[in-house]
């Protein structure tokens, strides 16, 4: 188990970390996310080559 900041996590191993976001829908054939910001009620649409 790591203990990491997001800036950490990125910087290491070069994730795309984002705090106070929710992934709600995968797409796997289309390789998209939704996701839902949880600060702003806004959702959007994000590709991904790979989700850990």
């Amino acid at each position: 188990m790591l203990l990491q900041t997001p800036k950490g996590l990125s910087a290491r191993f070069r994730l795309d970390v984002r705090v106070r976001h929710e992934v709600v829908a995968v797409d796997p054939v289309a390789r998209t996310v939704i996701v839902h910001e949880v600060d702003t009620a806004r959702e959007y649409v994000e590709s991904f080559d790979e989700l850990v």
